[in-house]
């Protein structure tokens, strides 16, 4: 890619034919490699190039090559990587070619006798989508993913499990109760790989919608996450849970709290640090979406626990702690500061005591100027 650049800067016309006439096609015969790194990387490649062929050249020069792949027999690899192609080409062919051209070849390999051809579709409708607009989406695209969605092979059902989120933003706002009830199938699957790609992927499904959109039943899939390893079963799930809390707090808004707060305070003991480290890290983002109330109420109950946890989960709540207690009454600032001030005689960790120096001025601006005269000036003397 920088050499083709520097041919175009400085070879003017016979610098840009060397793109279309060498580079292109060199990348196009390493896309299909024996080595899949090479490969991998002649795609990243491709990406890169497509932005520097001329509009007339693109459908002769880019989108022919693909389909001249996705129609070759002699071997899956070919066709996997034309499925791959358009997606990530889409908004290079732009809205016309996807849908005169790419839609129509995307629905012949998704019905290709090869599994991994179909898994790849599967996984590359996104861009697709997003080129050709929700109407269109819905009338070609989306009965194509509901028919991979029920694929024979676990693998294919995945990768769509996997990209429900790309299908809800491309389609329109009615069809998204369709999109739950193939959420709905993907987390009865006899697959289990299928159902925690599913899981995954719920609090950004949700992210995806507005409020009126997310019924209570997809609210509660996503808020039983939350209790799933202290059975002893999924314990991933209470890690996929609080990585997308914030987004979902968002999406439902401050009055579906009491809908959330159980299963968020469950988080909260959770036995794995990694979920409470989560957690640490984003409490001021739901302290900030559910306002004071909440945060003195139920969110604090989080922020002693911290407080006291490991220093991998302190160094979360540390590193937001002003942004956190911006979100509290003053009562409850002045309550905290002390608390904060004697972190630092607590631990060894030189770098979480520097965290707690740099936030001082921050937080002094948000106490009396008693309590900042006290414990936040006697400590930065320190």
């Amino acid at each position: 890619h920088p050499l083709s650049l520097f041919l175009m800067e400085h070879g003017g016309e016979r610098g840009y034919n060397e793109l279309i006439n060498t580079f292109l096609p060199f990348t196009f015969e390493l896309l299909v490699d024996k080595n899949v790194e090479v490969g991998s990387s002649a795609v990243s490649a491709l990406i890169r190039l497509v932005d520097l062929v001329r509009p007339e050249h693109v459908e002769p020069q880019l989108l022919n090559v693909v389909v001249t792949l996705a129609h070759d027999e002699r071997a899956e690899d070919y066709r996997v990587v034309a499925a791959q192609l358009f997606n990530e080409l889409a908004g290079r062919f732009g809205p016309d070619l996807c849908r005169d051209t790419v839609v129509k070849e995307v629905l012949t390999l998704a019905d290709d006798m090869s599994f991994s051809v179909r898994k790849t579709v599967a996984s590359n409708l996104g861009k697709i989508a997003k080129a050709i607009g929700p109407e269109e989406t819905v009338a070609r695209l989306f009965p194509c993913y509901l028919a991979l969605s029920k694929d024979d092979i676990w693998g294919v059902r995945k990768a769509c499990a996997e990209g429900i989120c790309e299908m809800s933003e491309g389609i329109t706002k009615s069809h998204r109760a369709n999109l739950f009830e193939i959420f709905e199938r993907f987390t009865e699957d006899v697959s289990r790989w299928v159902r925690v790609a599913a899981y995954q992927q719920l609090g950004q499904l949700i992210s995806t919608c507005q409020a009126d959109e997310i019924t209570p039943a997809l609210l509660k899939s996503f808020t039983d996450m939350a209790f799933r390893s202290e059975s002893g079963t999924d314990s991933d799930f209470s890690e996929y849970c609080a990585f997308s809390f914030p987004a979902v707090v968002q999406a439902v808004g401050r009055d579906s709290w009491p809908q959330l707060e159980a299963a968020y305070l469950t988080l909260t003991k959770d036995v794995q640090w990694k979920v409470r480290k989560s957690l640490a890290h984003s409490l001021h983002e739901i302290a900030r979406l559910v306002g004071q109330s909440i945060a003195e109420k139920t969110l604090t109950q989080a922020f002693d626990l911290f407080l006291k946890d490991l220093d991998e989960v302190k160094v979360g709540v540390v590193t937001n702690v002003s942004e956190f207690m911006e979100n509290l009454g003053e009562e409850q600032r002045d309550k905290y500061i002390p608390v904060i001030c004697q972190l630092p005689s607590e631990t060894d960790n030189w770098r979480l005591r520097k965290m707690i120096a740099h936030k001082l001025g921050a937080l002094a601006a948000l106490v009396s100027p008693a309590t900042c005269r006290g414990r936040v000036a006697e400590l930065g003397m320190r």
